[in-house]
C-alpha cells in the first residue's frame, strides 16, 4: 500500500536536524507522498524550497485564517505566483 501525508509540518525548526532521516523512515514505512502546507507567504515559500529538494514532497500555498493580517495584495500575488 502506498500511503500519503497530507499535513507534513517539515519546515518546521524541530526537522532542521534530522529532515532526512525522517524521509527515509517515511519511505520505510509505505509514505511515499508528504504534502508540506504553507500558511503564510513565508511558509509557503519554504515549502515549496523543500519540494524543490525531495521530489516525494507537495506543496500547499496559501495564507491561513491565522496569518490574514499579513494577506497584502503583493503576498497574495507572491502566493498566486508559487502556486503556478
Amino acid at each position: 500500500m502506498t500511503l500519503t501525508d497530507i499535513g507534513a509540518n517539515l519546515t518546521h525548526k524541530a526537522f532542521a536536524e534530522d529532515l532526512d532521516a525522517v524521509l527515509a523512515r517515511a519511505a520505510e514505512a509505505g509514505v511515499a507522498r508528504l504534502v508540506v502546507t504553507g500558511a503564510s507567504l513565508e511558509g509557503s515559500e519554504a515549502a515549496a524550497a523543500l519540494a524543490g529538494r525531495y521530489p516525494q514532497l507537495w506543496v500547499t500555498a496559501g495564507i491561513h485564517p491565522h496569518h490574514a493580517k499579513d494577506a497584502s495584495a503583493d503576498a497574495l500575488a507572491a502566493i498566486k505566483d508559487l502556486a503556478g
